[in-house]
């Protein structure tokens, strides 16, 4: 929940069960970088370029506070309405 960067996703809420562990996250209507790809499996050029540059806002960031994502791949990276990609799955950091 302390990390607070543009392209990481957001921990809204957490609660606990007797039984499990619930984590709320933001919501991203379009999907992971996989179910962008479609079948084509490509991006355009600008497209690859913003999302590496987010991408590597967002590792640049999380490596600052001592964070080490070790699970990054498209599954992994969510896609938000405007088009800007989102971090996600913080299993392995």
């Amino acid at each position: 929940m302390s990390v607070d960067h543009p392209y990481v996703i957001k921990l809204e809420h957490s609660f606990v069960s007797t039984t499990h562990l619930y984590l709320i996250m933001a919501y991203a209507p379009r999907g992971n970088l996989t179910d962008v790809l479609g079948p084509c499996g490509r991006l355009t050029v600008l497209q690859t370029r913003l999302a590496s540059a987010e991408l590597a806002s967002a590792i640049i960031c999380l490596h600052g506070m001592g964070i080490v994502h070790r699970d990054i791949k498209a599954s992994n990276v969510l896609v938000e309405s405007s088009g800007h990609v989102l971090l996600s799955d913080f299993g392995l950091a």
